[in-house]
């Protein structure tokens, strides 16, 4: 189990990150922020092992780790439709030091400098013209395969997968539902 004890060179954002975490988090992540907490095995969709530094909703390129922003996010809005709840109550200062200590169960984030957010540039115009080129690149990039025609997780291919395809008509979507957060969800 999680202790309160802290190590001799921790920073005191990241000792006060390590309480909060046994308080709110442990029971679901593990006391080692490896997905196994007491909670784990009923939940329908897992936590998310924090020592593998994969993250799932993130602004940076492929195979880079979120920045403190993306985690900050996560964590006080939640995931809908997951057991990983809105945590924003904790205010701005605690869900930082959070994300520092939850950036110590990863070497994922000491190997590599700082990672920087993609560019997102501003939304097309919302007219015909960008809906149709928007309609043409989904089809063109294969989305249909999975999230089907109507964008509703019923693609040819989705009963072959181990995980369905998002119904994109739906709301919440997990990363948000803005222009930003869905293009950000793409990239």
């Amino acid at each position: 189990m999680l202790t309160d004890t802290a190590l001799p060179s921790e920073p005191d954002s990241v000792q006060a990150g390590r309480r909060l975490f046994a308080v709110n988090c442990a029971i679901c992540h593990g006391a080692h922020g490896d997905g196994k907490g007491e909670a784990a095995s009923r939940l329908k969709t897992q936590p998310r092992d924090l020592t593998r530094g994969v993250y799932k909703f993130r602004s940076t390129g492929s195979s880079q780790p979120p920045t403190d922003d993306d985690l900050a996010r996560t964590i006080a809005l939640g995931i809908p439709s997951t057991a990983m709840v809105p945590q924003g109550d904790l205010g701005d200062a605690r869900i930082r030091s959070l994300v520092d200590y939850i950036k110590t169960l990863s070497d994922k984030f000491s190997k590599k400098p700082s990672p920087r957010p993609l560019l997102i540039p501003p939304p097309p115009a919302n007219n015909k013209a960008a809906l149709a080129a928007g309609r043409k690149l989904y089809q063109e990039s294969g989305c249909v395969e999975c999230h089907g025609v109507s964008a509703r997780g019923d693609g040819p291919s989705a009963s072959k997968l181990s995980i369905k395809p998002a119904d994109l008509t739906r709301r919440p979507l997990k990363s948000g539902a803005n222009a930003k957060d869905i293009v950000r969800t793409i990239l």
